[in-house]
């Protein structure tokens, strides 16, 4: 498992991500007992140039020599006359297949993902959530499908309870670009791996910036700083917290963050190589 943070505002979108890839340990009687580090140089994002995008992942990382890395960075040849809608469903499609060919049917319980995918779509950022997760629980997975659902219009204000698959019409998309230009403020912040771990580190963290925007301490001027700070620091303090009091075999999230910034032009900025 790992952490990954997408934050996606009116003028960026943001994904970072730890560089720990942990395999589970199982024991003979087929109950995961722990966990061990394979690198600590992983990479989980992905540039997907034909949306403005990118592709984040969680969960199953690897099976033998096949890396769900180097799988998305494959895919994007498959971009050219499809939308990003239809780009995600076949990613879910393509990587089910992928799954049922590689992963032993008594390993696949433990073969959960989760993808990240944020796009722009005639200028308004969406998030396609691709997992095969039932639930943040991360317990239990859909062994036949691998799910897609758009994400933005449900985490903002005024949710009217529709369904997901309803989101793609016009008055949805519009009332997501209309709540990100209304404030500086307004950002959507998702997270995926370990949700009780990352939530109170980043809502303290919000709490702090908000608090240091109202007494004019903030430098206005170093956005993509500010934003990078709240989807990076997190992962890192989680990422602390692990190294320092779990147990060696526990450990599943690790230093260091990587993170890669995209605006709706489609230029890209990244520290870490990504």
């Amino acid at each position: 498992m790992t952490i990954v943070s997408t934050i996606i505002t009116n003028d960026l979108t943001i994904h970072a991500a730890d560089s720990v890839l942990a395999m589970p340990v199982v024991n003979q009687s087929g109950l995961m007992t722990g966990f061990t580090i394979m690198t600590r140089k992983a990479r989980k994002i992905v540039r997907v140039p034909a949306f403005a995008g990118a592709m984040s992942f969680w969960g199953l990382a690897s099976v033998g020599f096949w890396s769900t890395h180097n799988w998305l960075r494959w895919q994007m040849g498959e971009t050219r006359n499809r939308t990003a809608a239809e780009f995600a469903a076949f990613v879910a499609e393509k990587l089910q297949a992928e799954i049922a060919k590689r992963v032993p049917t008594g390993q696949r319980p433990l073969a959960g993902i989760g993808i990240h995918f944020t796009a722009y779509e005639d200028g308004v950022p969406e998030l396609f959530l691709i997992t095969n997760f039932r639930d943040t629980s991360y317990t239990l997975i859909d062994q036949t499908k691998i799910h897609v659902s758009r994400e933005t219009y449900l985490k903002t204000p005024g949710y009217d309870g529709s369904s997901a698959s309803e989101h793609n019409a016009a008055n949805y998309r519009t009332h997501v670009r209309e709540f990100l230009d209304e404030s500086p403020w307004n950002w959507l912040i998702f997270n995926n791996g370990d949700p009780g771990m990352f939530n109170p580190v980043a809502n303290a963290l919000i709490d702090q910036i908000r608090l240091s925007g109202m007494r004019s301490n903030l430098d206005t001027g170093e956005r993509l700083k500010l934003l990078k700070t709240l989807a990076t620091v997190p992962i890192e303090v989680v990422s602390k917290v692990q190294q320092s009091v779990f147990r060696s075999n526990r450990q599943i999230v690790g230093a260091p963050v990587r993170w890669l910034a995209v605006r709706p032009v489609g230029l890209y900025e990244s520290k870490t190589g990504d």
